[in-house]
């Protein structure tokens, strides 16, 4: 168990890292496009129809990003940044059905839609949030996994499965704004002053060394 315990938070860090580099790729991918589009058009074909064409592309891109939030029956509280969601739940407000791998699907695709439309957004707040459910998730399907006990040994009983699903969506929190803002001290201590009142100092380590892991994986691929 010691060992799973080590692990998954660099196993957490790079998840992390991975869906920031893919929201990146997605919305550049999409932005540029979107650009190359409208150049084109107002070097052919004048001012007013490139406009026409940023205007309309612009509004479907954020039309269609939001569409899973006010059409889906159980994401319709994906449309926030998340942070208000993560803080509740580290303080002691049961919001785990926030946190799941279709919240965290709906925000991704959201905000790789709504980055590359050319709004006034970034994918900040979002990754923090998609590295927070990430790191519940995680959580919920290894730590708390009988399957995981029976081969790697039985957490101390001393401690409520609550508390580690807690810990593991810090750390996940905390790998979200080291991929955002490749700052894992500062993504430490948002979770130590900020957002986890009930807070462990043996998971600092887990913590930083989740998002250093996050760092490492956006130095490499060249940035989110």
């Amino acid at each position: 168990f010691e060992f799973i315990a080590f692990v998954l938070p660099l196993l957490i860090g790079l998840a992390t890292a991975g869906a920031a580099v893919c929201v990146g790729q997605v919305s550049e991918t999409l932005g540029e496009f979107r650009t190359t589009l409208v150049r084109k058009l107002v070097v052919e074909q004048g001012f007013f129809v490139g406009w026409l064409a940023e205007t309309g592309l612009m509004t479907c891109m954020a039309l269609v990003a939001g569409f899973a939030v006010y059409k889906g029956a159980a994401t319709k509280t994906a449309g926030s940044s998340g942070i208000p969601q993560l803080i509740g739940l580290l303080n002691g407000c049961d919001l785990r059905g926030e946190f799941s791998w279709r919240h965290m699907l709906v925000k991704g695709f959201g905000v790789s839609l709504a980055v590359a439309s050319g709004l006034a957004v970034g994918p900040e707040g979002p990754m923090i949030f998609i590295g927070s459910s990430i790191g519940c998730c995680l959580s919920r399907g290894l730590i708390l996994s009988p399957w995981v006990w029976k081969c790697l040994g039985n957490p101390p009983r001393t401690v409520s499965d609550d508390v580690y699903m807690r810990d593991y969506t810090s750390i996940g929190a905390a790998c979200g704004i080291a991929a955002a803002f490749r700052a894992p001290i500062a993504g430490t201590l948002f979770i130590v002053e900020e957002a986890a009142s009930h807070f462990r100092k043996d998971m600092l380590r887990n913590i930083f060394m989740g998002g250093l892991a996050s760092l490492e994986v956006i130095l490499v691929s060249g940035g989110a």
